[in-house]
This record gives structure tokens, C-alpha cells and sequence, in this order.
């Protein structure tokens, strides 16, 4: 059966140089997980959207890719999650750190299905709690055994 790819985006961080960027660049791994913070008072873009490690913000979605994750966000709907794609310390300070934007919400129904059925599932003797990271859940629901608890 046909699947769609989860991927929305792709871009390097913009601003990244002017942010705690390069002070964090070493901790940045691909696949690792960045926080999206909506700035709707931001002055220069009200659809902005701050690119966090942790407590410490490295730079933003650029523009030309901000305005439907923070429509959405903005209603409520957390259904998009930013990893790292590559790192690149040799790059210029504007493309050393490329991100890829995902459809979560996938992940997400699986996770409310989940959690209305038990406080945890097992899959093939493996347990996934409530407050498992995205790839945890992908990686159960991948296994063929589950077990609702």
C-alpha cells in the first residue's frame, strides 16, 4: 500500500549565525530533535517561528516556510516536528545546520489511540510510556506483536 512521504520541508536554519547557533554547533547531531516556538509578536514576522535546542533558540523557520505550521500552531495543532539533517561546520554560517520539517500527526492519533486504551503499550516486550519521543512510537507501531496494557 502506497505511503506518503512525512516530509513537508526542508531548509538551513535562518539566522543561525545571529542566535546561539554556532555556540551549540557542536552538540548538534543529525536526526536530533529541535524545538518550534511560535513568535507571533514578532515585529519583522508575525508568522515567525524560533528554532530552539533545549532553552536556547538558534534561529528560525525561514520565511518562505513558516506560515502553514504556524497557522497551525497557532490553533492548537502541534503536528510537525524539526529534525537535523546534516551539520556542516565547514559551510558558511548561513548553511552550516539544514532541518527537515515532518507531518507528526500520524504519530500523534497513534499516541492518543494509545494512551486512551492503557498508560502504556508493549510492543514484541518492549514498553513505550506516555511521554515517548516520536521515533519510539514509529518504531513500535513498525513491530508486528502489540500488547495494550
Amino acid at each position: 500500500m502506497y505511503e506518503p512521504s512525512r516530509h513537508v520541508a526542508t531548509f538551513f536554519i535562518a539566522g543561525f549565525q545571529h542566535w546561539d547557533g554556532a555556540l551549540l554547533l557542536p552538540e548538534l547531531r543529525v536526526g536530533m530533535r529541535l524545538e518550534v516556538v511560535p513568535e507571533p509578536d514578532n515585529p519583522h514576522d508575525p508568522n515567525c517561528l524560533a528554532i530552539c535546542l533545549g532553552q536556547r533558540k538558534i534561529g528560525y523557520v525561514p520565511k518562505a516556510h513558516n506560515s502553514l505550521p504556524a497557522l497551525l500552531m497557532h490553533y492548537g495543532h502541534e503536528v510537525f516536528e524539526l529534525r537535523v539533517l546534516q551539520v556542516d561546520s565547514e559551510a558558511d554560517p548561513w548553511e552550516q545546520v539544514r532541518a527537515g520539517l515532518y507531518d507528526a500527526l500520524v504519530l500523534q492519533r497513534s499516541r492518543a489511540f494509545a494512551n486512551r486504551l492503557s498508560p502504556r503499550i508493549v510492543a514484541n516486550g518492549r514498553e513505550v510510556g506516555l511521554d515517548y519521543e516520536a521515533d519510539d512510537i514509529e518504531r513500535a507501531l513498525d513491530e508486528p506483536v502489540y500488547q495494550f496494557c
